[in-house]
């Protein structure tokens, strides 16, 4: 009978298979308090079989005591290793395990054991943490090697894992010890994404090792271990499933998939070649979690390479070394080391002149060049999950590609591409887009152009395509004069965009002459992104030298247009540019604030993103591996990059507006001039609603008219400022005014013509007339964080109050009615570098109508964070 065989016959034979319990309920009576416990992992294995599973076990410092065994005196009162294995015998057997059967399962003598689990041999050793304790001193005598700790003196703490080992290589005690680790970290812990390729590499060392001390170990002793089986450990903890194809290559790297969330526990075995070279292994014991993929990918995270093209020559080496941008970091301000760097891939498309170390890494791969030619190669990135959530893997139109030309007799030709554009350059389109460029060599001639992969045709020497969205890879040949060839590839990024257009001061209007507007671009992200120890992109703040991210845009009639720059200011357009700034991390949610002051076509050109930055000049990323520690005397450095598509604003002329809104005043005021007629007979003088109505209504006439002869004079005076034109909207504003106060006095007039209660009530008219011709006093506008805080001074005889808002240039709309005891109000979840104008009015309530008092100042914030 195998030995396997024999140590589960002599386990699982037995009634009393372990349990999963604590093992305190095991204990045969309350311990005193004096007696020190620790609740540590245990497990017991031999030929690749857990004889008892890994689970948590709490356990006494008598325990072996209990039973006559004796723990070294150095250690008296701690709670050790045999302890922990007494407890686990104790726990097996259950009653068959007593002070007189002990011997026929555990024989220990001394911290020497020679049997355990009925099986005897001196092939069993233990370990704690994953390493044999010992008193971290090398003696010269032993080779450097420590003295190690037996059995009885090895002490636990909470938390601790200690496991039993029947040692296979009985010739050299050279059983491996194993890590496996995930992104260069233990495994154990680590959670997974289901559905995604997630690579591992097993290192080891020979148990004989564990002597020495860890840097000995760490220096001399680990390996990449080759022909590992990883395996899934079932619910019992005894079942052993090998995960198909996951054996480690001679790097010692191995690739599992996980199809369904879930929590799954690993170990490894042996491999039949590894037993062919006669190694063992220890099996390690890790737990992972699998979750779904909740992540969805987006065009701003982006995958940067240290060149698109490579030329070499057979024989030649080079690595591919791909960042994920946005990177994985806990913060926009955490460090280098905080960075997680999910799996990349790596696919050969095309050709065959150069091989690769791996399909997949997180690191870096290794190329070869093999034979003469152009090989083309893709690179991605899977999901991840880090910090508490899935990220997401590459967007489609986020794939790049890498081309290698191995060429081991070039020709000496310099080629140049006539494309300006850097790999933080990206070209934005709406629709669709052609590239024109005129290649260009300084010998020979060009002898063929393609473009993803199709042949183009020269027109006189310039040549074109449709781009695709995503990268675009564009090949160069020339030829000398001797037949020899030279090759140039570039990559050139492409990405489709679309952009609103807001009239804030007319919302969901046509634009006109004097009105504000904003523009946001959908799709763009920053050039150059924030990475740990290299870049860190500036916020807007001139007094640092910092300008921050914004759009770019040159207008030809400039000078009619201003924009609000990233201090939320007003500013003039300086040599046509008017600007869109977004915040400092992050240009997705830019804002571009116009004033037109004059009607027109306006057109806007040579769009791009200007981005300042902290830290290293551009292309240090693709020198470094890793950022180094941050310099807060970096300087700022600055760019325009990337090309933005044209699009053309029509502003429309602002005079026909104007007078449809005094015709439809006037048409107004004629209709309440009727009920002034009709009140006439019904109303008498006393009650003084028929004289607050003719005075109101006479003041929007007389308002009316001063802007219909402002307008009139504007559109015959060539010469009428912009200052004219805002005083006609200035009159039509207080025209309005009156005559909304004029309408709700006719109203009310006309709900009480026939109630002789309120034309008797000669106390109540005053009050109402006092009530109409008061203002709110002291109204006070405070600024908070994306918030606005009201306050202001009661109105006698108020009922109740009516804030209003508008934004930048719009209209005043209605916001908040409060009761009279309220005299504060805040307006939250305000936007930033918005301009919010406030204003109150008070109501009395009369019957079922309400009658207004005089509006209050208006008072104006400029909400900036």
């Amino acid at each position: 009978m195998k030995l396997k065989e024999r140590i589960l016959s002599l386990v699982l034979s037995s009634a009393l298979v372990i349990s999963l319990a604590p093992t305190n309920i095991f204990a045969e009576e309350e311990q005193a308090n004096t007696v020190k416990t620790a609740t540590v992992e245990v497990s017991a294995q031999a030929e690749y079989q857990f004889i008892v599973p890994h689970h948590e076990i709490t356990v006494s410092a008598d325990k072996a005591e209990s039973y006559g065994y004796v723990d070294n005196p150095k250690v008296e009162g701690d709670v050790t290793a045999l302890d922990a294995l007494v407890a686990m015998h104790e726990e097996t057997y259950g009653d068959d395990f007593t002070k007189d059967t002990k011997s026929n399962y555990l024989d220990v003598n001394g911290g020497y054991v020679s049997k355990e689990f009925g099986v005897e041999s001196y092939y069993w050793i233990f370990d704690v943490n994953g390493k044999a304790p010992h008193d971290g001193v090398p003696v010269e005598a032993y080779g450097g090697q420590c003295t190690m700790d037996a059995v009885n003196q090895a002490v636990l703490k909470d938390n601790d894992e200690v496991r039993f080992v029947l040692a296979q290589d009985t010739f050299a005690f050279m059983d491996y010890k194993l890590n496996v680790s995930y992104n260069g970290k233990k495994l154990n812990g680590s959670t997974f994404v289901a559905g995604v390729d997630q690579h591992l590499n097993v290192t080891g060392y020979g148990a004989l090792w564990e002597g020495y001390p860890d840097e000995v170990i760490e220096e001399n002793g680990r390996e990449n271990v080759a022909d590992v089986q990883l395996a899934l450990v079932g619910e019992d903890g005894y079942t052993i499933t090998p995960i198909e194809d996951a054996i480690t290559d001679d790097n010692g790297d191995v690739t599992i998939s996980f199809g369904k969330p879930g929590t799954y526990h690993i170990t490894a075995i042996g491999s039949e070649d590894m037993e062919d070279y006669g190694s063992y292994v220890v099996m390690p014991y890790y737990t992972v979690n699998v979750v779904e993929d909740d992540s969805v990918a987006n065009v701003y995270d982006d995958l940067w390479l240290q060149y698109d093209f490579k030329e070499l020559k057979k024989g030649d080496s080079a690595e591919i070394y791909p960042r994920r941008v946005n990177q994985i970091n806990k913060s926009d301000v955490a460090p280098v080391a905080d960075v997680v760097r999910p799996n990349f891939n790596f696919e050969i498309i095309s050709g065959d002149s150069i091989k690769l170390s791996a399909n997949d890494s997180s690191q870096k791969v290794s190329v070869k060049a093999v034979k003469e030619g152009t090989t083309i190669v893709k690179v991605s990135y899977d999901p991840v999950f880090a910090y508490d959530k899935v990220w997401a893997g590459t967007h489609d139109s986020n794939v790049t590609y890498v081309v290698f030309d191995v060429n081991s007799n070039p020709a000496d030709i310099n080629i140049e591409s006539g494309i300006d554009l850097s790999s933080y350059d990206t070209i934005y389109y709406i629709d669709e887009k052609e590239l024109e460029f005129a290649p260009t060599c300084d010998e020979g001639q060009i002898f063929k152009v393609t473009a993803n992969n199709e042949t183009l045709t020269s027109e006189d020497g310039k040549y074109s395509f449709k781009l695709k969205e995503g990268a675009n890879v564009i090949g160069i040949t020339a030829q000398d004069e001797e037949g020899k060839f030279k090759t140039l590839y570039k990559v050139v990024k492409a990405r489709k965009v679309s952009y609103t257009v807001t009239n804030l001061s007319r919302e969901g209007e046509d634009i006109y002459q004097g009105d504000e507007v904003e523009i946001k671009f959908n799709g763009i992200s920053l050039p150059v992104y924030k990475l740990a120890g290299i870049y860190n992109p500036t916020m807007f703040n001139p007094s640092w030298g910092a300008k921050g991210s914004f759009v770019s845009y040159y207008v030809g009639n400039a000078e009619e247009v201003t924009y609000v720059d990233g201090a939320g200011k007003d500013a003039v357009a300086q040599n046509g540019e008017v600007k869109g700034f977004g915040e400092q991390y992050n240009i997705t949610d830019n804002s571009m604030i116009l004033k037109f002051n004059a009607k027109g076509t306006y057109t806007f050109t040579k769009g791009s993103i200007f981005e300042s930055w902290w830290g290293s000049g551009l292309g240090a990323d693709k020198l470094v591996e890793n950022g180094g520690k941050p310099n807060l005397d970096a300087p700022v450095l600055e760019k325009y990059f990337s090309e933005l598509p044209e699009f053309k604003l029509e502003v429309k002329d602002v005079v026909p507006l104007l007078k449809k809104e005094i015709e439809d005043l006037n048409s107004q005021i004629e209709t309440l001039n009727g009920q002034i007629e009709d009140l006439n007979t019904e109303l008498d003088s006393a009650n003084g609603s028929k004289e607050v109505l003719t005075a109101q209504l006479e003041t929007a006439k007389e308002n009316l008219e001063k802007a219909q002869a402002d307008l009139e004079k504007y559109t015959k005076d060539k010469e009428a400022s912009d200052a004219e034109l805002e005083k006609v909207k200035t009159d039509l504003a207080k025209a309005t005014k009156e005559l909304e106060a004029a309408k709700a006095t006719a109203t009310k007039s006309s709900e009480t013509k026939d109630s002789k209660a309120a034309s008797d009530d000669k106390e109540l008219v005053k009050k109402i007339v006092k009530f109409a011709n008061s203002n709110v006093a002291g109204l006070k506008v405070k600024r908070g964080k994306k918030q606005a805080k009201l306050s202001w001074k009661a109105v006698d005889n108020a009922d109740g109050y009516i804030i209003y808002r508008k934004v930048g240039k719009g209209k005043f709309k209605k916001v908040k009615e409060v009761s009279s005891k309220t005299l504060k109000f805040t307006n939250k979840k305000l936007k930033k570098k918005k301009t919010y104008t406030y204003k109150v009015v008070a109501f009395m309530n009369v019957d079922d109508s309400k009658v207004f008092s005089l509006e209050s100042k208006t008072k104006k914030i400029k909400i900036k964070k």
